[in-house]
């Protein structure tokens, strides 16, 4: 029951979902200063934090570390799902998943020779109470 009603959140294509990732995927990109954009909410049992992450890879690199902290922390492990927004590919390990926090390695396919960035989506996600 719990991976069905987490799955149904990953699946969902209402407008509001779209439009809210739209709307944050297009100002963490248009706005230089702006890292990251963060959103956690708790419906009919499934507390969920949304986040959209701008990494930055400096010229001659191909690994970027992430931490992605969760405040409050969840009361148990979540369940996440990331990936990469846009063109670019890179392999994504989440290397240590906590209540408090994740943290993530992004390794490109090959070492880039100039600066570059990308954004990285992550979901992670726990059943709370029943309804």
């Amino acid at each position: 029951m719990a991976d069905e009603v987490i799955n149904n959140l990953f699946e969902m294509d209402g407008d509001n979902d779209s439009i809210d990732s739209e709307i944050a995927l297009q100002q963490i990109l248009e706005t230089p200063g702006l890292f990251q954009h963060v959103t956690r909410s708790d419906q009919e049992g499934l507390e969920t934090v949304v986040g959209y992450f701008r990494i930055d890879f400096e010229p001659n690199s191909q690994r970027h570390i992430l931490h992605v902290p969760f405040s409050p922390p969840f009361k148990t492990i979540p369940q996440v799902d990331t990936n990469t927004l846009g063109e670019q590919e890179a392999r994504i390990r989440i290397t240590d998943r906590q209540k408090f926090g994740l943290r993530m390695e992004v390794i490109l396919p090959q070492i880039t020779h100039s600066s570059q960035h990308m954004i990285i989506e992550t979901i992670a996600s726990e059943i709370t109470d029943s309804q």
